[in-house]
């Protein structure tokens, strides 16, 4: 039936309205931006629909959390990792939309992953 919701124009959140499951809306995700030199960038508790269609901006910081770089990509482009349980976006899928210290702009993005964070409480949609 939902299926059938969703091929008719429903959107997915709308579709599901009426079933008591839980709301994934306002979940929490830890995102880790890998350079291929080896260096990394993090983006903690960042909320993310991962059921919407639109572009994902993300700003990652440095180790002394400093605004380093803004990024964005599709979450069509999202790869689940059945081995981590994690997902993934490929470099080549990622674009930066601001460069804030000049040191990242030649280093080349290798990959991000994205971790959903531990919830501290189950909300149900209502």
């Amino acid at each position: 039936a939902i299926a059938f919701e969703i091929n008719c124009g429903e959107t997915f959140k709308r579709a599901i309205e009426d079933l008591n499951i839980v709301n994934t809306e306002g979940e929490q995700y830890n995102l880790t931006l890998y350079f291929k030199d080896g260096g990394t960038l993090v983006c903690r508790r960042e909320y993310i629909d991962m059921y919407g269609w639109e572009s994902v901006y993300i700003d990652f910081r440095d180790k002394s959390s400093k605004m380093a770089l803004e990024v964005h990509f599709e979450l069509a482009d999202c790869i689940y990792d059945g081995f981590t349980g994690n997902m993934q976006i490929d470099g080549q899928a990622v674009e930066v939309s601001s460069y804030y210290q000049k040191e990242y702009k030649d280093r080349e993005i290798s990959r991000i992953t994205v971790v959903r964070c531990g919830q501290r409480s189950i909300h149900y949609a209502v």
